[in-house]
């Protein structure tokens, strides 16, 4: 029988990489009030929406920059809300590293791709400089550990709310320090029942 269609996907939060309210300590990854921020100069509008709130069985992030749009999507297992897990501890996640790589149009180092929600305390230079850590995000590094990432894409960062640079070692293209231009949406897809069984 055919397979169910996909869940449609609902905005949890959308900012601009520079606003103040979504650096990793801010209050709003961590209650659920509502919000609403600033209107950008092309009419998007920084918000928190309901949907932070509900159980979500895939986290999908994105990244607009120079009006070209990525996106890595990240399956949550058991289904749980944005809510809950920016409440609870680090958790790795599993989101396809080619997809990774491509968020913001900003190059990457091969090694380290530590990935995971409430990353705390990983070493961060160049591009990702003092963004120990992230809310949601990767870092890369040309050695072959995580000892000195250079860059990354992090979200819900120490001190910014996106931080997205790669200023060595990078394929692709390198910037000369940390980076923020970028629109960020996270939307949920899915929640925690099945669909209905058929009958047959």
């Amino acid at each position: 029988r055919p397979s169910p269609p996909s869940p449609p996907s609902q905005v949890a939060l959308e900012f601009a990489g520079t606003s103040p309210n979504f650096h990793y300590s801010n209050a709003l990854w961590t209650n659920s009030n509502p919000h609403t921020g600033a209107t950008d100069s092309q009419g998007r509008t920084e918000r928190k929406t309901a949907a932070f709130g509900q159980p979500t069985s895939v986290v999908i992030l994105e990244m607009t920059r120079n009006s070209v749009t990525h996106s890595v999507s990240l399956p949550i297992s058991p289904a749980q809300s944005l809510l809950s897990i920016f409440m609870g501890g680090s958790m790795s996640t599993n989101g396809s590293l080619s997809d990774w790589r491509q968020l913001s149009g900003y190059g990457y180092q091969p090694h380290c791709n530590r990935q995971g929600f409430n990353i705390v305390g990983q070493t961060a230079y160049g591009g990702v400089n003092g963004q120990n850590n992230a809310r949601i995000g990767i870092y890369f590094n040309e050695q072959i550990d995580c000892s000195s990432p250079d860059s990354g894409r992090v979200v819900g960062g120490s001190s910014l709310s996106a931080a997205v640079g790669c200023t060595s070692s990078c394929t692709g293209s390198s910037s000369s320090s940390t980076q923020s231009d970028v629109w960020v949406r996270v939307l949920v897809a899915g929640g925690s029942a099945p669909p209905p069984a058929a009958v047959w």
